[in-house]
C-alpha cells in the first residue's frame, strides 16, 4: 500500500464531486494528459476526450441538479511510491425525467503521483448494475 493512501481516497472523492457538479475542468485535472478511460464499448484517450465522453452521462435534468455518486473503500494493489493499481466500488443515483437513474459497479484504475498529486492514468468502468431509470411512486 502506498504511504499516501489518504491521497488516493481523496482522488476518488474529487472524481465523484466533479462528476456530480458536472465540472469538466475539475474532472480533467484528475487525469494525466494522456490518460485512458474505458466504459463498455466507449473509450477515450486524453483529458479533453475523457471529459467529452463523460459529458453525455452527466446531463442536468430540467429543473434538477440532484445527483450523488459515491465510492469506497479504495483497494490498492501493486503499489509503489509513485504508481499503483487501485479499484473501488461505486453507486450512482440521480434525479431524472420520470424517476431516479441508478447504477452500480467498480472502477479499476492505474494511478500515478507527480509533484505530490495523484491522477488517473487508466480508468475502466465495470458495471454490476447498469444505469437504469426507476419510476418514483406517488405518495
Amino acid at each position: 500500500m502506498p504511504a499516501d493512501h489518504e491521497g488516493l481516497d481523496a482522488l476518488y472523492q474529487r472524481y465523484c464531486d466533479a462528476v456530480d457538479r458536472r465540472d469538466g475542468p475539475a474532472l480533467a485535472e484528475l487525469f494525466e494528459p494522456d490518460a485512458r478511460f474505458a466504459n463498455g464499448d466507449s473509450s477515450a484517450v486524453g483529458r479533453d476526450a475523457i471529459v467529452a465522453l463523460l459529458a453525455p452521462s452527466t446531463p442536468r435534468p430540467a429543473g434538477s441538479s440532484r445527483r450523488r455518486h459515491r465510492v469506497g473503500p479504495v483497494d490498492v494493489a501493486d503499489a509503489g511510491p509513485e504508481r499503483a493499481r487501485s479499484s473501488a466500488r461505486f453507486l450512482f443515483v440521480a434525479e431524472g425525467d420520470g424517476g431516479l437513474r441508478a447504477g452500480a459497479g467498480r472502477y479499476v484504475d492505474v494511478v500515478a503521483r507527480s509533484a505530490g498529486v495523484w491522477r488517473f492514468v487508466e480508468r475502466s468502468v465495470e458495471l454490476d448494475i447498469p444505469v437504469a431509470t426507476v419510476a418514483l411512486l406517488e405518495p
